[in-house]
Protein backbone atom coordinates (compact mmCIF):
# COMPACT_ATOMS: atom_id res chain seq x y z
CA UNK A 1 0.00 0.00 0.00
CA UNK A 2 2.88 2.59 0.54
CA UNK A 3 3.14 2.54 -3.38
CA UNK A 4 0.15 4.57 -3.43
CA UNK A 5 1.85 7.92 -1.32
CA UNK A 6 4.34 9.75 -2.15
CA UNK A 7 6.91 9.68 0.45
CA UNK A 8 6.64 11.70 3.15
CA UNK A 9 9.62 14.03 5.20
CA UNK A 10 10.45 11.11 7.93
CA UNK A 11 8.51 8.29 9.97
CA UNK A 12 4.54 10.19 9.71
CA UNK A 13 2.64 8.65 12.61
CA UNK A 14 0.33 11.51 12.85
CA UNK A 15 -2.58 10.71 11.16
CA UNK A 16 -5.15 11.28 13.93
CA UNK A 17 -4.40 14.99 13.28
CA UNK A 18 -4.70 14.35 9.26
CA UNK A 19 -4.02 11.57 6.67
CA UNK A 20 -1.48 11.77 3.90
CA UNK A 21 -3.16 11.72 0.72
CA UNK A 22 -2.52 8.89 -2.27
CA UNK A 23 -0.91 10.11 -4.89
CA UNK A 24 -3.95 9.30 -7.23
CA UNK A 25 -5.64 12.37 -4.92
CA UNK A 26 -3.04 14.96 -5.18
CA UNK A 27 -2.95 14.44 -8.98
CA UNK A 28 -6.41 14.87 -9.03
CA UNK A 29 -6.78 18.10 -6.98
CA UNK A 30 -3.72 19.24 -9.40
CA UNK A 31 -5.47 19.14 -12.34
CA UNK A 32 -8.05 20.52 -10.75
CA UNK A 33 -6.51 23.71 -9.47
CA UNK A 34 -4.98 23.92 -13.23
CA UNK A 35 -8.22 24.22 -14.89
CA UNK A 36 -9.24 26.21 -12.38
CA UNK A 37 -6.56 28.78 -13.21
CA UNK A 38 -7.20 28.26 -16.75
CA UNK A 39 -10.82 28.40 -17.06
CA UNK A 40 -11.43 25.52 -18.40
CA UNK A 41 -13.15 23.64 -15.90
CA UNK A 42 -16.80 22.28 -15.64
CA UNK A 43 -18.12 23.13 -12.34
CA UNK A 44 -20.83 20.39 -12.31
CA UNK A 45 -18.05 18.16 -12.89
CA UNK A 46 -16.54 18.97 -10.04
CA UNK A 47 -19.75 18.84 -8.31
CA UNK A 48 -20.34 15.57 -9.16
CA UNK A 49 -17.13 14.20 -7.80
CA UNK A 50 -19.51 14.42 -4.22
CA UNK A 51 -21.70 11.33 -5.44
CA UNK A 52 -18.98 9.51 -5.84
CA UNK A 53 -17.54 10.29 -2.74
CA UNK A 54 -20.83 9.13 -1.16
CA UNK A 55 -21.01 6.14 -2.47
CA UNK A 56 -17.65 5.49 -1.79
CA UNK A 57 -18.35 5.82 1.91
CA UNK A 58 -21.34 3.90 2.24
CA UNK A 59 -19.04 1.30 0.35
CA UNK A 60 -16.57 2.06 3.87
CA UNK A 61 -19.43 2.19 6.68
CA UNK A 62 -21.91 -0.92 4.40
CA UNK A 63 -25.12 1.96 4.41
CA UNK A 64 -26.60 2.62 0.92
CA UNK A 65 -25.74 6.33 -0.31
CA UNK A 66 -29.54 7.37 -0.22
CA UNK A 67 -28.79 7.24 4.08
CA UNK A 68 -25.67 9.59 3.53
CA UNK A 69 -25.61 13.68 3.77
CA UNK A 70 -22.58 15.32 2.24
CA UNK A 71 -21.10 17.56 4.86
CA UNK A 72 -18.68 20.20 5.95
CA UNK A 73 -17.67 19.27 9.42
CA UNK A 74 -18.73 17.07 12.03
CA UNK A 75 -20.41 19.80 14.25
CA UNK A 76 -23.07 20.91 11.42
CA UNK A 77 -23.54 17.12 11.21
CA UNK A 78 -23.75 17.03 14.67
CA UNK A 79 -26.13 20.37 14.67
CA UNK A 80 -28.16 18.95 12.09
CA UNK A 81 -29.15 15.78 13.98
CA UNK A 82 -29.97 17.69 16.93
CA UNK A 83 -32.46 19.43 15.44
CA UNK A 84 -34.78 16.53 15.34
CA UNK A 85 -34.46 16.62 19.52
CA UNK A 86 -36.08 16.55 21.48
CA UNK A 87 -38.75 13.51 20.83
CA UNK A 88 -41.04 11.83 23.15
CA UNK A 89 -40.55 14.43 26.10
CA UNK A 90 -37.08 13.23 26.12
CA UNK A 91 -34.65 16.25 26.21
CA UNK A 92 -31.24 14.94 28.11
CA UNK A 93 -28.12 13.96 26.03
CA UNK A 94 -25.90 11.75 27.30
CA UNK A 95 -21.93 12.05 26.48
CA UNK A 96 -18.82 10.80 28.06
CA UNK A 97 -16.36 13.27 29.80
CA UNK A 98 -13.38 14.78 27.83
CA UNK A 99 -15.54 14.46 24.78
CA UNK A 100 -14.24 16.16 21.15
CA UNK A 101 -15.41 19.36 21.59
CA UNK A 102 -17.17 19.08 17.95
CA UNK A 103 -19.36 16.38 19.24
CA UNK A 104 -20.36 18.15 22.77
CA UNK A 105 -20.52 22.16 22.34
CA UNK A 106 -23.49 21.42 19.64
CA UNK A 107 -25.22 19.85 22.19
CA UNK A 108 -24.21 22.15 25.20
CA UNK A 109 -25.08 25.20 22.89
CA UNK A 110 -28.79 23.64 22.20
CA UNK A 111 -28.50 23.43 26.38
CA UNK A 112 -27.19 27.03 26.80
CA UNK A 113 -30.69 28.09 25.09
CA UNK A 114 -32.78 25.96 26.91
CA UNK A 115 -34.10 23.10 24.59
CA UNK A 116 -31.91 20.09 25.66
CA UNK A 117 -29.99 19.05 28.93
CA UNK A 118 -26.59 17.40 28.91
CA UNK A 119 -25.06 14.66 31.17
CA UNK A 120 -21.59 13.85 30.97
CA UNK A 121 -20.24 10.12 32.71
CA UNK A 122 -17.24 8.21 32.37
CA UNK A 123 -16.83 6.54 29.08
CA UNK A 124 -16.40 3.51 30.65
CA UNK A 125 -19.86 3.94 32.54
CA UNK A 126 -21.54 5.19 29.36
CA UNK A 127 -23.89 2.77 28.85
CA UNK A 128 -25.14 1.95 32.10
CA UNK A 129 -25.82 5.50 32.33
CA UNK A 130 -28.64 5.20 29.91
CA UNK A 131 -32.23 6.33 31.54
CA UNK A 132 -35.51 6.88 29.92
CA UNK A 133 -35.40 10.39 29.95
CA UNK A 134 -32.40 10.05 27.33
CA UNK A 135 -32.87 11.22 23.83
CA UNK A 136 -29.78 10.88 22.48
CA UNK A 137 -26.06 9.06 23.55
CA UNK A 138 -23.47 11.29 21.85
CA UNK A 139 -19.61 9.97 21.73
CA UNK A 140 -16.65 9.14 19.40
CA UNK A 141 -16.15 5.64 18.82
CA UNK A 142 -12.85 5.78 19.26
CA UNK A 143 -11.12 8.44 21.09
CA UNK A 144 -8.98 11.26 19.34
CA UNK A 145 -6.66 11.68 22.30
CA UNK A 146 -5.57 8.16 23.87
CA UNK A 147 -7.65 5.67 21.63
CA UNK A 148 -10.05 4.91 23.99
CA UNK A 149 -13.27 2.17 22.20
CA UNK A 150 -16.77 2.74 23.29
CA UNK A 151 -18.38 -0.54 23.91
CA UNK A 152 -20.91 0.00 21.27
CA UNK A 153 -22.49 -3.37 22.19
CA UNK A 154 -23.11 -2.47 25.37
CA UNK A 155 -24.33 0.57 24.01
CA UNK A 156 -26.84 -0.03 21.65
CA UNK A 157 -28.56 -2.99 23.36
CA UNK A 158 -28.71 0.21 26.76
CA UNK A 159 -30.05 2.41 24.34
CA UNK A 160 -32.44 0.04 22.73
CA UNK A 161 -33.93 -0.95 25.58
CA UNK A 162 -34.01 2.71 26.86
CA UNK A 163 -35.63 3.88 23.41
CA UNK A 164 -32.73 6.08 23.26
CA UNK A 165 -30.62 7.18 20.15
CA UNK A 166 -27.11 6.82 19.38
CA UNK A 167 -24.97 9.40 17.41
CA UNK A 168 -21.52 7.99 17.02
CA UNK A 169 -18.26 10.29 15.76
CA UNK A 170 -16.67 7.63 13.94
CA UNK A 171 -14.03 10.42 12.65
CA UNK A 172 -11.37 8.18 14.11
CA UNK A 173 -12.90 4.64 13.51
CA UNK A 174 -15.19 4.94 9.76
CA UNK A 175 -11.64 3.15 7.52
CA UNK A 176 -10.27 1.18 10.48
CA UNK A 177 -12.57 -0.84 12.65
CA UNK A 178 -14.42 -2.80 9.90
CA UNK A 179 -18.53 -2.53 10.25
CA UNK A 180 -20.79 -4.96 11.84
CA UNK A 181 -24.12 -3.69 10.08
CA UNK A 182 -24.85 -0.54 8.50
CA UNK A 183 -22.88 2.33 10.29
CA UNK A 184 -22.12 -0.04 13.39
CA UNK A 185 -26.03 -0.35 14.25
CA UNK A 186 -26.58 3.11 15.12
CA UNK A 187 -28.62 5.86 14.54
CA UNK A 188 -26.62 8.83 13.89
CA UNK A 189 -22.85 8.35 12.11
CA UNK A 190 -20.91 11.18 11.38
CA UNK A 191 -17.45 11.47 9.91
CA UNK A 192 -14.44 14.00 9.33
CA UNK A 193 -12.76 13.13 6.25
CA UNK A 194 -9.38 14.92 6.74
CA UNK A 195 -7.71 11.95 9.12
CA UNK A 196 -8.09 8.44 8.27
CA UNK A 197 -10.13 9.28 4.95
CA UNK A 198 -7.08 10.95 3.66
CA UNK A 199 -9.34 13.57 2.22
CA UNK A 200 -9.34 17.40 2.03
CA UNK A 201 -10.33 19.39 5.00
CA UNK A 202 -13.94 20.38 4.27
CA UNK A 203 -15.21 16.81 3.74
CA UNK A 204 -17.52 15.29 6.24
CA UNK A 205 -20.34 13.13 5.98
CA UNK A 206 -23.91 12.15 7.92
CA UNK A 207 -25.46 8.92 7.92
CA UNK A 208 -28.60 8.69 9.43
CA UNK A 209 -30.89 5.44 9.42
CA UNK A 210 -33.53 5.69 7.01
CA UNK A 211 -36.64 5.60 9.62
CA UNK A 212 -34.80 9.24 11.46
CA UNK A 213 -34.52 11.05 8.28
CA UNK A 214 -37.88 12.34 8.30
CA UNK A 215 -37.51 13.59 11.75
CA UNK A 216 -34.52 15.72 10.90
CA UNK A 217 -35.84 19.32 9.88
CA UNK A 218 -33.61 20.49 7.23
CA UNK A 219 -32.97 24.08 8.46
CA UNK A 220 -30.09 24.14 6.05
CA UNK A 221 -31.72 23.87 3.01
CA UNK A 222 -30.58 25.12 -0.02
CA UNK A 223 -30.10 24.18 -4.07
CA UNK A 224 -27.73 21.20 -3.37
CA UNK A 225 -30.77 19.39 -1.19
CA UNK A 226 -33.15 19.38 -3.89
CA UNK A 227 -34.96 16.64 -5.67
CA UNK A 228 -32.85 17.94 -9.14
CA UNK A 229 -30.16 20.19 -8.24
CA UNK A 230 -29.12 21.03 -11.55
CA UNK A 231 -31.99 21.59 -12.72
CA UNK A 232 -33.32 24.69 -10.98
CA UNK A 233 -31.55 27.45 -9.15
CA UNK A 234 -34.37 29.81 -8.45
CA UNK A 235 -37.64 30.35 -6.85
CA UNK A 236 -40.12 27.96 -5.04
CA UNK A 237 -41.36 25.47 -4.02
CA UNK A 238 -39.56 23.95 -1.60
CA UNK A 239 -38.36 20.51 -3.09
CA UNK A 240 -36.14 18.45 -1.50
CA UNK A 241 -34.82 14.94 -2.72
CA UNK A 242 -36.59 12.20 -0.72
CA UNK A 243 -33.05 10.64 0.28
CA UNK A 244 -30.70 11.71 2.66
CA UNK A 245 -29.24 14.24 0.17
CA UNK A 246 -31.94 16.71 1.47
CA UNK A 247 -29.36 17.61 4.42
CA UNK A 248 -26.43 17.42 1.87
CA UNK A 249 -24.90 21.27 1.83
CA UNK A 250 -23.26 23.30 -0.70
CA UNK A 251 -19.94 21.75 -1.58
CA UNK A 252 -16.54 23.40 -1.56
CA UNK A 253 -15.74 21.70 -4.96
CA UNK A 254 -12.03 20.34 -4.75
CA UNK A 255 -12.10 19.20 -1.25
CA UNK A 256 -14.47 16.77 -3.06
CA UNK A 257 -12.63 16.27 -5.89
CA UNK A 258 -10.08 14.99 -3.27
CA UNK A 259 -12.10 13.14 -1.46
CA UNK A 260 -13.68 10.91 -4.05
CA UNK A 261 -9.93 9.91 -5.07
CA UNK A 262 -8.80 9.14 -1.30
CA UNK A 263 -12.14 7.37 -0.48
CA UNK A 264 -12.45 5.22 -3.29
CA UNK A 265 -9.11 4.07 -2.54
CA UNK A 266 -9.93 2.98 1.02
CA UNK A 267 -13.10 1.40 -0.37
CA UNK A 268 -11.17 -0.92 -2.34
CA UNK A 269 -9.27 -2.56 0.21
CA UNK A 270 -10.43 -5.14 2.35
CA UNK A 271 -11.80 -3.62 5.83
CA UNK A 272 -9.61 -6.60 7.43
CA UNK A 273 -6.49 -5.44 5.61
CA UNK A 274 -6.97 -1.84 6.70
CA UNK A 275 -8.19 -2.86 9.84
CA UNK A 276 -4.97 -5.61 10.50
CA UNK A 277 -1.90 -3.48 8.68
CA UNK A 278 -2.99 0.26 11.04
CA UNK A 279 -3.63 -1.91 14.01
CA UNK A 280 -1.12 -4.82 13.58
CA UNK A 281 1.53 -1.35 13.61
CA UNK A 282 0.13 0.14 16.52
CA UNK A 283 0.51 -2.99 18.23
CA UNK A 284 4.16 -3.54 17.41
CA UNK A 285 4.82 -0.02 19.45
CA UNK A 286 2.78 -1.63 22.75
CA UNK A 287 5.96 -3.67 24.05
CA UNK A 288 6.87 -0.39 24.89
CA UNK A 289 7.30 0.10 28.66
CA UNK A 290 3.57 1.11 29.58
CA UNK A 291 1.91 1.44 26.45
CA UNK A 292 -0.53 -1.18 26.14
CA UNK A 293 -2.57 -2.87 23.63
CA UNK A 294 -4.66 -0.50 21.73
CA UNK A 295 -7.87 -1.29 20.76
CA UNK A 296 -8.06 1.21 17.10
CA UNK A 297 -4.91 2.63 16.08
CA UNK A 298 -4.18 4.99 18.37
CA UNK A 299 -1.67 4.94 21.12
CA UNK A 300 -1.39 7.45 23.90
CA UNK A 301 2.23 7.31 25.43
CA UNK A 302 3.34 8.99 28.61
CA UNK A 303 7.01 10.42 28.22
CA UNK A 304 9.17 10.66 31.20
CA UNK A 305 9.55 14.18 33.66
CA UNK A 306 11.38 16.40 32.07
CA UNK A 307 11.47 14.60 28.54
CA UNK A 308 11.04 17.93 25.79
CA UNK A 309 8.36 16.34 22.97
CA UNK A 310 10.57 17.80 20.75
CA UNK A 311 13.17 15.59 20.47
CA UNK A 312 10.71 13.00 18.84
CA UNK A 313 10.10 15.76 15.96
CA UNK A 314 14.17 15.96 15.98
CA UNK A 315 14.71 12.33 15.85
CA UNK A 316 12.32 12.50 12.07
CA UNK A 317 8.93 10.81 13.78
CA UNK A 318 6.12 13.06 13.62
CA UNK A 319 3.86 12.02 16.77
CA UNK A 320 1.16 14.83 18.05
CA UNK A 321 0.49 16.16 22.07
CA UNK A 322 -2.86 15.81 23.70
CA UNK A 323 -3.87 15.97 27.02
CA UNK A 324 -0.15 15.50 28.43
CA UNK A 325 0.93 13.08 26.69
CA UNK A 326 2.23 11.79 23.03
CA UNK A 327 -0.16 10.42 20.20
CA UNK A 328 0.84 7.69 17.53
CA UNK A 329 -1.48 6.85 15.20
CA UNK A 330 -0.14 4.82 12.11
CA UNK A 331 -2.14 4.07 8.61
CA UNK A 332 -1.62 2.42 5.68
CA UNK A 333 1.37 4.43 4.30
CA UNK A 334 3.71 2.96 7.47
CA UNK A 335 6.04 0.14 7.01
CA UNK A 336 7.15 -1.93 9.74
CA UNK A 337 10.84 -0.91 9.22
CA UNK A 338 9.40 2.74 9.91
CA UNK A 339 7.83 1.06 13.41
CA UNK A 340 10.80 -0.53 14.55
CA UNK A 341 12.68 2.80 14.19
CA UNK A 342 10.42 5.22 15.92
CA UNK A 343 10.41 2.28 18.57
CA UNK A 344 13.62 3.03 18.51
CA UNK A 345 13.32 6.77 18.97
CA UNK A 346 10.34 6.24 21.28
CA UNK A 347 11.77 3.53 24.36
CA UNK A 348 14.71 5.94 26.25
CA UNK A 349 12.07 8.77 26.13
CA UNK A 350 8.72 7.01 27.81
CA UNK A 351 7.97 7.34 31.62
CA UNK A 352 8.77 3.79 33.36
CA UNK A 353 7.55 4.83 36.55
CA UNK A 354 4.50 2.42 36.29
CA UNK A 355 2.06 5.80 36.24
CA UNK A 356 -0.99 5.62 34.07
Amino acid sequence: MRAAFDPPDGIYLDTATYGLPPRATTEALRAALAAWSAGSADWMAWDRRGEDARAAFGRLIGAPPGTIALQPAVSVAVAQVLAALPFDDRTEILAPEGEFTSVLFPALASAGIGRLTVREVPLEALAGEVRPSTALVATSHVRSDDGRMVDLPALRQAAGEAGARILLDGSHAAAVVPPDGAAWGVDYYVVAAYKWLLSPRGVAFLYVRPDRLEGIPPLAANWRAADDPYGRYYGGPLTLAATAARLDVSLAWHAWVGAAESIGFLAEIDPADRDAWSRGLATRLAGLPQVPAPPAAILSLRLADGVDPGRIAQAGVRTAGRAGRTRVAPYLYNTPDEIETAARVLAPLLDRSGTP
